[in-house]
C-alpha cells in the first residue's frame, strides 16, 4: 500500500471511530449528574466494570454481560447490545434506575432504551467537553498494544498481519483509529484542568497489585455505596480464573488462549513482544504520554 493510500486509509478509519463515538454520545446524551468510566481499549475497564457490577448487583453472579448491563459502553454496538439485555429494575443505592431513550419524542415510540443505574457509564472515548466527572483508567501503552493486537488480530480476526512487529508499525500510524498516546495526552492535559477534582486518575498496575483499595476507591467517588465484604466478594467473583471459566460456557474452549477475552492480566508483558525497532517508534510518540500517566520521571 502506498503512502498516499494508508493516508486515505488512516484518515477514515479516524473519521469513522471519532464519528461512531459522537453519534453514541449524541444518543444518549450527557446529563450533569452522569459519570463515565473511561479507558483507551485493553486497559482494564471490563475488569473494573465488572467488580463494580457486582457491588451494584451483589446477588448476581459477575460476568461481562452483568458489567454491560450495568454500566453500559458508549457505542452503538453496545447501546443495541445494552437495550436488548433484561436488567433487573429494582431500586440501587444512588438513586434507582435511569433510562434513556432515543428518539425522545412524545407520541413516538423508542428506538433504543437505555438503562442507566447511577448515572454511571462506560465509554472508550477521548475527553470531551460534555463529560462533567470520570474516572480514568490507564495502563502502560506497551501492554495495552500487546493486549489490543491479540484482541484484534488473533480474536476477532480484524486484520492479517504477519506479527506483532507489524502490527505495532499500524497501531502506532494511527490506522486503527485508537491510538494510545493520543488518548492518554486528551484525559491527562486538557481533561485534567478542565475536569479538576471531578476527574479521579487510576493506573491499572496499581488496581492489579492492591485491587480492594482502587475499586473502594473508584467506587466510593462514583457513589457505589458497599461494605469491606462485599467489594471482597466483588474481588474474588471477577479473578481471571472465574471470567475465564464463565467464558468457556458461552463460547465454548478456544484451542489458543490468546483468542480468549480474558488473557493473562500481566503487566510487562510488552518485554517479549517489542523488537527494538518497535520500541524506539513507540518511545518515539509516547514519550509524554508515559511521562503524563507517571510510567516515566
Amino acid at each position: 500500500m502506498n503512502n498516499q493510500n494508508h493516508s486515505i486509509q488512516y484518515l477514515l478509519t479516524r473519521w469513522r471511530f471519532r464519528s461512531t463515538l459522537n453519534l453514541a454520545h449524541a444518543i444518549v446524551g450527557t446529563q450533569p449528574e452522569d459519570r463515565f468510566i473511561v479507558a483507551h481499549q485493553r486497559s482494564g475497564i471490563t475488569w473494573l466494570r465488572t467488580m463494580l457490577a457486582r457491588l451494584v448487583y451483589p446477588e448476581q453472579s459477575s460476568s461481562r454481560d452483568l458489567a454491560i448491563r450495568t454500566f453500559p459502553n458508549l457505542s452503538l454496538q453496545m447501546l443495541v447490545r445494552s437495550t436488548m439485555m433484561n436488567l433487573p429494575h429494582h431500586p440501587i443505592q444512588a438513586g434507582g434506575v435511569v433510562r434513556r431513550q432515543f428518539p425522545n419524542i412524545p407520541g413516538m415510540p423508542p428506538l433504543l432504551t437505555v438503562t442507566v443505574p447511577h448515572h454511571v457509564m462506560g465509554s472508550h472515548t477521548w475527553y470531551r467537553e460534555s463529560i462533567h466527572t470520570a474516572v480514568y483508567l490507564v495502563r502502560d501503552g506497551r501492554d495495552v498494544m500487546v493486549s489490543y493486537y491479540h484482541n484484534f488480530v488473533t480474536r476477532n480476526e480484524r486484520d492479517r498481519v504477519s506479527g506483532f512487529p507489524q502490527f505495532a508499525e499500524r497501531y502506532l500510524s494511527g490506522r486503527y483509529g485508537y491510538f494510545w498516546p493520543e488518548h492518554v495526552e486528551s484525559w491527562l492535559t486538557t481533561g485534567k484542568a478542565r475536569l479538576a477534582d471531578r476527574l479521579l486518575v487510576v493506573r491499572y498496575e496499581d488496581m492489579k497489585a492492591n485491587p480492594a483499595s482502587v475499586v473502594g476507591q473508584v467506587a466510593t467517588f462514583l457513589g457505589i455505596t458497599h461494605t469491606s465484604e462485599q467489594l471482597r466478594l466483588a474481588i474474588d467473583a471477577a479473578s481471571i480464573d472465574k471470567m475465564r471459566a464463565y467464558e468457556r460456557k458461552v463460547e465454548g474452549v478456544h484451542n489458543d488462549p490468546n483468542k480468549s477475552f480474558y488473557r493473562k492480566g500481566e503487566s510487562g508483558q510488552w518485554d517479549e513482544y517489542f523488537t527494538p525497532d518497535v520500541e524506539a517508534r513507540f518511545w518515539a510518540v509516547s514519550t509524554n504520554a508515559m511521562r503524563l500517566a507517571g510510567y516515566i520521571d
